[in-house]
């Protein structure tokens, strides 16, 4: 009775689209939370540049910083402290969403007429989620009560839903050319959750725990197949020959 009775809270769970929780420390979910951060324009994010620039400013004060006695470990490599660890996993996630903004900018999505009077919401929130720039403002501000009705009916379900009939919709014209179809649907996943924060109103780690919810599902096995997101979104042009 006990199994029945968790099953059916479990079933009920899926519905409400709360079947699992992701972890805010998963690589799905540091992606997209990086992802997001960096095409917020209210949120910005340190260039390249500017972070080699901080990196050797960081390192130039070392340099010339006065040794004291107490300041730990023996100076090893002649005097001189080792250099800062640029490497390790923070710098592995930034270098990821360095190459998914690159993809997903370089997706170039054609023009549609919005059939505002459908009767199908997941394919009118579908055109809408197709928009550009200030024209998906607009068209979120003319169409409030379809926003009212997404507000209240977002659960994971909902979200793969509508997350599924964008990609669908994608034709080969509009796909970056030259790139692996899986690597430029990773990256749109990441921009439909994206524009989904825009629309929905709630926190943003409950659309983001739906995207890495949708990425563990659909692609995670994938890449780590690939030897991890890492491998598939190498900046080395050899190992993009490799991706199967």
């Amino acid at each position: 009775m006990a199994d029945q009775t968790k099953k059916t809270q479990r079933t009920a769970d899926e519905a409400n689209g709360h079947a699992q929780t992701i972890s805010e420390d998963s690589i799905e979910y540091k992606l997209l939370q990086g992802y997001t951060q960096r095409k917020n324009p209210k949120t910005p994010v340190p260039s390249d540049k500017q972070k080699k620039k901080r990196f050797k400013f960081q390192k130039f004060l070392r340099c010339i910083q006065p040794a004291k006695e107490d300041d730990g470990p023996t100076i090893e490599n002649n005097g001189r402290r080792p250099a800062l660890d640029t490497s390790g996993p923070e710098q592995e996630v930034d270098d990821i969403v360095n190459r998914l903004t690159e993809i997903a900018d370089s997706v170039h999505l054609l023009g549609s007429e919005i059939e505002t009077d459908s009767n199908d919401d997941i394919e009118r929130i579908v055109e809408i989620l197709r928009e550009q720039g200030d024209k998906l403002n607009e068209e979120i501000e003319k169409n409030h009560i379809l926003m009212e009705m997404l507000q209240s009916t977002l659960t994971y379900n909902y979200f793969k839903k509508i997350t599924t009939a964008y990609l669908r919709r994608l034709s080969p014209e509009e796909l970056p050319p030259k790139r692996q179809p899986k690597q430029a649907r990773i990256a749109l996943v990441c921009e439909v959750t994206r524009r989904l924060k825009i629309m929905d109103r709630h926190p943003m780690n409950r659309v983001l725990g739906f995207g890495a919810k949708y990425l563990q599902e659909f692609y995670s096995q994938w890449a780590k197949a690939q030897g991890g997101y890492g491998k598939v979104f190498s900046t080395d042009d050899d190992d993009e020959e490799e991706v199967q």
